[in-house]
């Protein structure tokens, strides 16, 4: 036979038995803890969006670096293809100066003509004139 215990139950001064007491504290710790739970759970996700706008706005802002660096290199790969190398240069200046070069010989020329036109343009007035004088002193007679 299975002897039946009696069970005694304890009471505070206010009635409130052992179990009643030690449930209701359970209860109380669970709803407590599930309070901070649900607390830090959203926490966390708050934590997690502002996360993920963070990275998006630094995956934008990255974005836009990049877009400037590869005009900042578009730019200076078209610099570079209007720059003009060391022979090139000295193969341009060479023809620029055989240029001057004749055109100051050009100009000596002319200079040398005018000069060579206007002795002759004096010999010939020379000669006029004293063919008219001659002409004059002959008549005069």
């Amino acid at each position: 036979m299975v002897a039946k215990r009696d069970t005694i139950e304890y009471r505070d001064k206010n009635g409130i038995s052992l179990k009643e007491f030690v449930m209701s504290y359970i209860d109380t710790c669970r709803d407590l803890h599930l309070n901070r739970l649900t607390s830090l759970e959203e926490k966390i996700v708050l934590n997690l969006k502002l996360n993920e706008l963070a990275l998006e706005k630094a995956e934008q802002k990255l974005e836009e670096r990049l877009k400037a660096m590869n005009q900042f290199r578009e730019d200076l790969r078209e610099q570079a293809m209007t720059f003009v190398t060391h022979k090139d240069l000295d193969i341009v200046a060479e023809k620029v100066n055989i240029d001057i070069r004749y055109l100051r010989e050009y100009a000596a020329r002319l200079n040398g003509k005018a000069s060579a036109m206007s002795v002759i343009g004096a010999y010939t007035l020379a000669v006029i004139s004293i063919l008219v004088s001659i002409v004059l002193a002959l008549y005069a007679h």
